[in-house]
């Protein structure tokens, strides 16, 4: 780049202002330029301008900003923060984009973002610049009235504090933006506004503004000023604005008028657009006039009128709040009424326009009319569709963020919890579904009051509790309050908590309790504390211990476990101990090695199963160390820290701490070659602790059904792939975890296009992932997807075992296809090539296969081909194979007693059980 001069600064030439003016406009320029190139290199802007910016400040700080011996500011430290909020609010643009494109919806968080960063710099044209005012209008579906406008508004404000040269597109996406959020807008104001910018107001502008009246107070008088403007522009006489009249009028409740110009538009045979019919719709709807919807609905379906996916949710929102209002049977009758004469639209967009619809109703305070409008709608429509989850659901998750009673939220649980589970199919799944869906995102959002009442009513209905359900609740109390009454809150839903009977784990004591107290109590005192509210046992003792680690106090610690002979429960030590012994080695203490000691001998004293802690610590520390890297060479730091882990082994070895063989061995590997790269002067002993046969490593544990705080969902997913990508990082463990998420959802279009995606990456798929997805295509019915992806699993991972109810509901799949033979077949294989699981678990799998042979039996017999397995034969062989525990249970008797018809065949059951004795006569 050539270097710029400008002169050295004196009061005689050009002011430091006008200086800064000119930087300034470089700036930009430079950025404008960067972010251009950024883009088709697919290279962050960051990296191509900030060697530039940064040469570009060094200069002006050393030749022409100081004043007196001193630098004016740190221009370079300001380049580089200007540059980080400029491609954060870039990255939030292209995910703005990325999401509106997808899912017709915005985020509040994207638009906070853009609105930090110079819209000069970021927006190159007025395309982008419409496109975020109109994200704040209807794209923002799932915030209040209130936050949109409030949003809308701080965006328009920055753009006319931005020096931007506005025009007509840009006024009339404000209009369409405010019309969206119901914020009235003045006519005379308005163009007032646009008047002042320099802008005359087109067509478009003066169509959309007449659509406010029905907005306005004295809506006659602004209808009237519109009009006249009309007529001075010379646009009064044309059919769009007729028809935008009408619709006016019809929602204003003065549907006689608005059908006098709709019948004249007729006469004149001018078009008359759709969105007027629907606007005539809800103007009787309104008027309570069923007969006139019902012959008006008729109409549209003789003139091939169809609505768009706007309209068409428009109309449905209307006309689930009129029914909402009405009583029970009327509100009954009068959907089953009208939905039959209207049809839904055809669109990809259809599903998104109707959440919106839905969100809109619930953050305007209309619960009811929300969960009219689910009602109304056809199941198939509710299952289906593009969105992520079917809509009652994101109905549920939406309906913990909205500011209504309690009792109330309980009452919409109750009444959806048997159309959900009957929508989803979830017969088995853990009740109450819904009020779980709704529990977990009133913890996430905040909602302490409705979060504690569900938890109770959850309680109440006999449903299991988790301790980290509490944890949202614990730092939503931590935040409101202050001093002793944070402490004073936090023992209070401590003993909810015990009172619910949720067994109280010791993180959530030393994460969530303990430093939210007093900060001068002893470890002693603490302890007594958490006695008086009904914390004992294990968890008291092993929460004080953590707290202690986390603050860094080891000898304390040690001397704590030393004094108190209790059972601790070591598992969630292992991890503080590590980041305090870590603190340790980089900041020595001669006590330290002792304190390890002690503790770890008491954690394996007082251990109740046969874990190895002080083994997992071991290998913790080595890699939190480096110890694991190992390229030929030995730094300095990895010397210094071979030496500090071979003295804490020598001291257990003192102290006759015992270890697993398995984590004897990982140590052995990780040192060895570590001593091998030093020098005979410099090679230090390798003394091992003693072994225990009898010591394993842990493992990790399920998920409950509310998921962890720290476990990702998929829109964190997703965002974090998106993220990924902008960046050019590598997406392969994200994509994995998508894939397995999307099939433990049963989304099976999302979970396809990840796994092409990963073709062509040429990512590798695990087996358990394979297996997932297996089961999710025989859900959907793809039989021929998923017998290939059998065959490529059964022979690309030969020793992997397949889940026995995944085999059966394939062989299923095969039965109800007419594929009878080749389902049997595929569970002889099975059999064959592993030990079979039978159980009560797989009872109902089993009598769907017995359903499905019946059926395929059927079908066969209808295209006259032969048939080798009846029910009741191939139920004799599930027995003969080990599918089907034996004695056979009553209730598979039943069941085939049912599916044959015939008391013989079910009796017949016998003779395979006999064959199964034979079988495993033979075989012992």
């Amino acid at each position: 780049m050539k270097n710029v001069t400008f002169g050295r600064l004196s009061a005689m030439s050009v002011s430091l202002g006008s200086i800064m003016r000119t930087c300034n406009l470089i700036n930009r320029k430079i950025f404008q330029i960067s972010h251009a190139v950024s883009a088709s290199l697919n290279v962050p802007t960051a990296v191509l301008i900030t060697p530039i910016f940064c040469c570009y400040s060094l200069k002006l700080n050393s030749r022409y900003l100081h004043a007196g011996g001193k630098f004016y500011g740190d221009k370079k430290g300001w380049v580089v923060t200007h540059l980080a909020e400029q491609e954060r609010a870039l990255s939030a643009l292209r995910r703005l984009e990325l999401t509106v494109n997808k899912f017709k919806r915005a985020k509040k968080l994207d638009l906070e973002l853009v609105m930090k960063g110079s819209f000069k710099d970021i927006f190159v044209n007025d395309k982008d610049l419409v496109f975020l005012i109109r994200c704040c209008g209807s794209m923002l579906a799932n915030e209040s009235l209130e936050t949109r406008k409030k949003l809308a508004q701080a965006v328009w404000d920055k753009i006319c504090n931005s020096s931007i040269q506005l025009d007509n597109e840009h006024f009339t996406a404000l209009l369409k933006t405010n019309l969206e959020n119901q914020n009235p807008v003045l006519p005379k104001k308005f163009l007032s506004e646009m008047k002042g910018f320099g802008v005359s107001p087109n067509k478009e502008t003066l169509r959309i503004l007449l659509s406010f009246v029905n907005l306005l107070e004295n809506s006659e008088e602004h209808k009237d000023f519109v009009l006249e403007e009309l007529k001075s522009k010379g646009f009064s006489g044309e059919s769009e604005f007729d028809g935008t009249l009408a619709s006016v009028l019809a929602e204003q409740g003065k549907i006689f008028e608005a059908e006098d110009i709709v019948n004249s538009m007729k006469k004149r045979k001018v078009g008359i657009a759709s969105s007027v019919y629907a606007s005539l719709v809800k103007g009787h709807m309104m008027g309570g006039d069923k007969e006139s919807v019902l012959q008006l609905l008729s109409q549209m379906e003789k003139d091939g009128v169809q609505l768009l996916p706007l309209e068409y949710a428009s109309v449905l929102s209307k006309l689930a709040e009129v029914s909402s209002a009405l009583p029970e049977t009327n509100s009954k009758k009068l959907i089953e009424s009208v939905m039959p004469h209207m049809s839904i639209p055809q669109a990809e967009d259809m599903h998104h326009c109707i959440l919106n619809a839905m969100m809109e109703l619930l953050h305007c305070g209309k619960t009811n009319a929300a969960c009219q409008l689910i009602f109304s709608l056809p199941e198939s429509f509710l299952a289906g569709g593009t969105l992520d989850e079917p809509l009652p659901i994101i109905f549920c998750k939406e309906l913990a963020r909205v500011d209504i009673a309690p009792e109330e939220v309980l009452t919409i649980c109750d009444q959806l919890e048997d159309f959900v589970i009957r929508l989803l199919n979830k017969e088995g799944c853990p009740k109450p579904l819904t009020l779980h869906i709704v529990t977990c995102h009133a913890l996430q959002s905040a909602k302490s009051e409705l979060g504690v009442f569900l938890l109770e009513v959850l309680a109440q209905r006999g449903a299991p509790l988790r301790p980290h359900y509490f944890w949202p609740l614990f730092l939503t109390t931590a935040k409101q309050e202050m001093g002793e009454r944070q402490e004073e809150g936090i023992l209070k839903l401590l003993r909810k908590m015990i009172s619910l009977g949720v067994k109280i784990d010791c993180e959530t004591l030393a994460v969530y309790v303990l430093p939210f107290t007093k900060k001068r109590r002893s470890a002693f005192d603490v302890l007594t504390l958490l006695q008086q509210n009904g914390v004992v046992g294990a968890s008291s003792r092993t929460a004080v211990t953590q707290w202690l680690l986390e603050n860094g106090e080891l000898t304390e610690a040690a001397k704590f476990n030393d004094i108190h002979r209790g059972r601790i429960d070591p598992s969630p030590l292992v991890e503080p101990l590590v980041r305090c012994v870590l603190n340790k080695f980089h900041r020595p203490d001669g006590s330290s090695l002792s304190s390890i000691a002690k503790l770890l001998s008491s954690m394996s004293k007082k251990k109740t199963r046969d874990i190895d802690y002080t083994g997992h610590f071991l290998l913790e520390l080595s890699e939190k160390l480096g110890l694991f890297e190992n390229n030929g060479a030995l730094h300095d730091g990895q010397a210094k820290a071979v030496d500090y882990l071979l003295r804490i082994l020598k001291v257990l070895d003192a102290k006759s701490v015992k270890i697993s063989l398995q984590a004897s061995d990982y140590l052995f590997n990780i040192l060895s070659p570590q001593l091998e790269l030093r020098e005979v002067d410099q090679v230090r002993p390798l003394v091992m602790p003693p072994t225990d046969d009898k010591l394993t490593l842990p493992m990790s544990e399920f998920q409950p059904l509310i998921p962890h705080p720290r476990v990702m969902d998929r829109s964190e997913l997703e965002a974090h792939l998106v993220e990924l990508r902008a960046k050019g990082l590598n997406d392969r463990g994200v994509l994995r975890r998508l894939l397995q998420l999307y099939c433990r959802q049963g989304n099976l279009k999302r979970a396809m296009e990840v796994k092409k995606e990963m073709e062509l990456a040429g990512h590798s798929f695990s087996p358990g992932m394979l297996s997932s997805l297996l089961d999710l295509l025989t859900q959907n019915n793809e039989l021929q997807k998923a017998k290939d992806l059998f065959l490529r699993l059964t022979t690309d991972h030969a020793e992997f075992v397949i889940d026995e109810y995944k085999v059966i509901d394939l062989a299923t799949l095969m039965c109800r296809k007419g594929q009878v033979n080749d389902g049997v077949k595929l569970l002889q294989r099975h059999a064959e090539s592993t030990k079979v699981r039978s159980g009560p678990m797989f009872e109902r799998n089993l009598v769907n296969l017995l359903l499905a042979a019946h059926q395929g039996c059927q079908l066969r017999e209808e295209r006259g081909e032969g048939n080798a397995w009846t029910p009741a034969t191939l139920m004799n062989e599930l027995i003969r194979l080990g599918y089907v525990m034996q004695p056979a249970p009553a209730s598979m008797k039943t069941k085939l007693k049912d599916i044959c018809g015939c008391q013989q065949q079910a009796t017949a059951v016998g003779e395979g059980e006999k064959a199964r004795n034979r079988t495993m006569k033979r075989k012992s």
